[in-house]
């Protein structure tokens, strides 16, 4: 019976994989040509022709510290100011960064209001597997289309707004926001919508066309959203579930 089940999940992988290229050709001709590199990665050297120069780095979801580490190494004149809510994650990024200056790290999650909040925990595994997925929105496809992700535990986290964490540590401009809040990402724009529009240069964010988790917003509203309040899309890396997308304010 595992051996059934783990062919019909190989074979799923399979099909998606196909439906994938078929309706995103240019992706899947990246991929070929790009030896399996991650079709949904937007080069940090691209976004650095962006950056204005000023200002910190803001990650939000900064997970097991890998794109932590290499914002760091990317950017090193910028201040990496590194939040993480899952304590065992945010150990694990704490202890790989500790050898790099320019990043802090801070065990809270960024949220549309400040003080202590749940989150739902994913689980794949030994470690901290599929704790990335955890979110403060309650799994709804996730479980659908990553059924090797388990949401069984909850915890109890700090959480905090975008202008209450700028103004806490002194953070008068952000020149990259960093958002991988897992469904949360449209939410916190709207929360701190005017915050944006006048101290947030470009935006990297994770972004989906499959409701993953209650109440979060598809790929069409976000698109629309950040047009209507002045970030054009520069890249768009989306693929049949989720990706990422990069925008940048107009009138900083």
């Amino acid at each position: 019976m595992k051996h059934f089940s783990s062919l019909m999940h190989y074979s799923s992988d399979i099909v998606n994989r196909v439906k994938f290229a078929v309706e995103n050709p240019a992706l899947a001709f990246r991929w070929l040509t790009k030896r399996g590199s991650d079709l949904t990665e937007i080069e940090l050297t691209y976004i650095a022709r962006k950056v204005l120069g000023k200002g910190a780095i803001v990650e939000a979801g900064s997970s097991d510290g890998v794109d932590t580490v290499r914002l760091a190494m990317q950017f090193p004149a910028h201040q990496i100011y590194a939040i993480e809510p899952i304590v065992e994650q945010f150990e694990v990024t704490k202890a790989k960064t500790s050898n790099l200056e320019n990043v802090k790290n801070f065990n809270f999650a960024l949220s549309t209001n400040t003080g202590l909040a749940e989150m739902y925990v994913g689980k794949s595994g030994k470690g901290i597997e599929g704790m990335g997925s955890s979110s403060l929105l309650e799994p709804t496809r996730h479980t659908d289309e990553f059924p090797e992700i388990t949401f069984n535990s909850k915890q109890q986290v700090n959480a905090v707004t975008l202008e209450d964490f700028c103004a806490l540590h002194d953070v008068s401009f952000v020149d990259l926001l960093w958002l991988d809040v897992q469904g949360l990402e449209l939410k916190l724009i709207k929360r701190s919508e005017d915050f944006l529009k006048k101290r947030v240069n470009l935006i990297h964010m994770e972004v989906s066309r499959v409701e993953l988790y209650k109440g979060s917003a598809l790929y069409s509203e976000v698109m629309s959203y950040m047009n209507k309040i002045g970030f054009a899309a520069l890249k768009k890396r989306v693929g049949r579930i989720s990706g990422n997308c990069l925008f940048q304010n107009q009138k900083v």
